[in-house]
C-alpha cells in the first residue's frame, strides 16, 4: 500500500509536503507563549541557509563591481551613452547590495530572536505570529496586523511628502 509511514506523516504539515511542519508553532507556558523547539530548530536551520545564500550573493555582486568586468563589455566610457549604461549599472549593484545587506540583517535579528526564546512573537503587540507568516517572512517581527498597521502609517508619512 502507497502513501507514507507513520513517521513520515509526524512530519506532513498542513500542505501535505514532508517538512512542512504544519500546525501552530507556539505553546502556552506560565511565562507566556514560547516556540516548539522543533519549530524553532526548522525555522533557525532555514534562517541560516538563506542567510548563507544572501551572502553569497552579496560577495557575488561586490567581486562583480569591483573587478569592472562589465566595464570592459560597455567600452572606455568616454560616450555619453556608455556613462549613461555604467552609472545605471552601479545604481542597480548598490541598490541589490543595500538589500542583501537589509535582508541579511533581518535574518540576524531574527535569529538572535531564535537564541533568546523571543521569535513569533509580535515585537509591537506582543502576541504570536502566525505560523502561516512565519512560514512565508520567516524573519518578521511584526504580526500581520501590526505590519499592515505600519505599514499604513509609512504609506501616509509618504504622501503628505509628496505633496
Amino acid at each position: 500500500m502507497g502513501g507514507t509511514t507513520n513517521h513520515e506523516s509526524a512530519d506532513l504539515g498542513a500542505s501535505g509536503n514532508k517538512g512542512d511542519l504544519g500546525g501552530e508553532p507556539c505553546f502556552q507556558t506560565k511565562r507566556g507563549k514560547i516556540m516548539h523547539s522543533k519549530y524553532a530548530d526548522r525555522f533557525s536551520s532555514d534562517l541560516a541557509q538563506a542567510r548563507a545564500d544572501l551572502l553569497n550573493e552579496y560577495f557575488n555582486c561586490q567581486k562583480e563591481m569591483s573587478s569592472g568586468e562589465y566595464r570592459k563589455v560597455v567600452g572606455s566610457g568616454l560616450e555619453e551613452g556608455d556613462r549613461s549604461i555604467m552609472y545605471h549599472f552601479d545604481q542597480m549593484t548598490l541598490f541589490k547590495l543595500a538589500s542583501c545587506k537589509k535582508q541579511i540583517d533581518q535574518i540576524d535579528r531574527a535569529l538572535g530572536m531564535i537564541k533568546s526564546g523571543n521569535y513569533g512573537s509580535c515585537s509591537c503587540c506582543h502576541n504570536e505570529i502566525g505560523a502561516a507568516r512565519l512560514r512565508s517572512v520567516p524573519f518578521t517581527v511584526y504580526c500581520r496586523d501590526c505590519q499592515e498597521r505600519l505599514d499604513g502609517r509609512a504609506k501616509e508619512r509618504a504622501s503628505k511628502v509628496a505633496c
